[in-house]
Protein backbone atom coordinates (compact mmCIF):
# COMPACT_ATOMS: atom_id res chain seq x y z
CA UNK A 1 0.00 0.00 0.00
CA UNK A 2 0.98 3.48 -0.84
CA UNK A 3 -0.95 6.30 0.65
CA UNK A 4 -0.72 9.93 -0.62
CA UNK A 5 2.68 11.81 1.05
CA UNK A 6 0.94 14.87 1.45
CA UNK A 7 -1.32 16.50 4.06
CA UNK A 8 -3.94 13.80 3.60
CA UNK A 9 -0.98 10.48 5.39
CA UNK A 10 -2.29 11.04 8.53
CA UNK A 11 -6.54 11.02 7.61
CA UNK A 12 -5.10 7.43 5.48
CA UNK A 13 -3.39 6.26 8.38
CA UNK A 14 -5.68 6.36 10.91
CA UNK A 15 -8.12 4.62 8.39
CA UNK A 16 -5.80 2.33 7.54
CA UNK A 17 -5.10 1.60 11.41
CA UNK A 18 -9.24 1.60 12.08
CA UNK A 19 -9.36 -1.54 9.29
CA UNK A 20 -6.50 -3.25 10.91
CA UNK A 21 -7.41 -3.20 14.66
CA UNK A 22 -10.72 -3.96 13.67
CA UNK A 23 -9.24 -7.81 11.92
CA UNK A 24 -10.28 -6.64 8.38
CA UNK A 25 -6.81 -6.61 7.49
CA UNK A 26 -4.80 -9.98 7.64
CA UNK A 27 -1.37 -8.66 6.00
CA UNK A 28 -0.03 -5.70 4.73
CA UNK A 29 3.22 -4.09 3.82
CA UNK A 30 2.98 0.13 3.75
CA UNK A 31 5.52 2.43 1.60
CA UNK A 32 5.76 6.05 3.73
CA UNK A 33 8.24 8.67 4.33
CA UNK A 34 10.21 8.04 7.59
CA UNK A 35 8.61 10.93 9.30
CA UNK A 36 9.30 9.38 12.74
CA UNK A 37 8.84 13.53 13.99
CA UNK A 38 5.02 13.23 13.12
CA UNK A 39 1.68 11.90 14.63
CA UNK A 40 0.86 9.43 12.18
CA UNK A 41 3.86 7.63 12.78
CA UNK A 42 3.62 7.50 16.15
CA UNK A 43 0.47 5.96 15.44
CA UNK A 44 1.38 3.28 13.59
CA UNK A 45 4.32 2.42 15.55
CA UNK A 46 2.37 1.37 18.04
CA UNK A 47 0.70 -1.26 16.24
CA UNK A 48 3.54 -2.32 12.93
CA UNK A 49 5.34 -6.01 13.07
CA UNK A 50 8.88 -5.00 12.15
CA UNK A 51 9.90 -2.24 9.24
CA UNK A 52 12.69 -1.86 6.59
CA UNK A 53 14.25 1.53 6.56
CA UNK A 54 15.48 1.87 3.00
CA UNK A 55 18.57 2.32 2.07
CA UNK A 56 18.71 5.79 -0.05
CA UNK A 57 16.33 6.75 -1.84
CA UNK A 58 13.63 4.91 -3.63
CA UNK A 59 13.55 5.42 -7.52
CA UNK A 60 10.57 5.63 -9.20
CA UNK A 61 9.96 3.55 -12.86
CA UNK A 62 7.26 4.37 -15.45
CA UNK A 63 4.99 1.48 -16.19
CA UNK A 64 4.67 2.90 -19.52
CA UNK A 65 8.08 3.32 -20.17
CA UNK A 66 9.69 0.92 -18.05
CA UNK A 67 12.11 3.68 -17.39
CA UNK A 68 13.17 5.49 -14.28
CA UNK A 69 11.24 8.79 -13.29
CA UNK A 70 11.86 10.42 -10.61
CA UNK A 71 13.47 9.75 -7.09
CA UNK A 72 12.17 10.39 -3.74
CA UNK A 73 13.42 13.00 -2.15
CA UNK A 74 13.30 11.60 1.46
CA UNK A 75 13.75 8.54 3.03
CA UNK A 76 11.11 6.13 2.94
CA UNK A 77 10.06 2.86 4.42
CA UNK A 78 8.33 -0.65 4.21
CA UNK A 79 6.54 -1.44 7.34
CA UNK A 80 5.01 -4.71 7.86
CA UNK A 81 1.92 -5.69 9.77
CA UNK A 82 0.98 -9.00 10.06
CA UNK A 83 0.43 -11.24 13.02
CA UNK A 84 2.02 -14.64 11.12
CA UNK A 85 5.44 -15.18 12.31
CA UNK A 86 6.23 -17.28 8.94
CA UNK A 87 5.50 -13.76 7.10
CA UNK A 88 7.34 -11.74 9.15
CA UNK A 89 10.17 -13.73 8.76
CA UNK A 90 9.87 -14.16 4.64
CA UNK A 91 9.66 -9.79 5.54
CA UNK A 92 13.07 -9.67 7.06
CA UNK A 93 14.85 -12.15 4.90
CA UNK A 94 13.85 -10.53 1.81
CA UNK A 95 14.19 -6.69 2.75
CA UNK A 96 17.23 -6.78 4.64
CA UNK A 97 19.15 -6.44 1.30
CA UNK A 98 17.40 -3.24 0.75
CA UNK A 99 17.59 -1.84 4.40
CA UNK A 100 17.58 -2.07 8.21
CA UNK A 101 15.29 -3.99 9.70
CA UNK A 102 13.83 -2.82 13.29
CA UNK A 103 11.55 -5.20 14.88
Amino acid sequence: MNPPYGREIGKWVSKFLEEWNNGNIQNAILLVPVKTDTKWWYELSKYLTCWCAIYGRVKFISPESGKQTTTGTFASAMILFTRDKDIKQKFEDQMSPIGMIWA
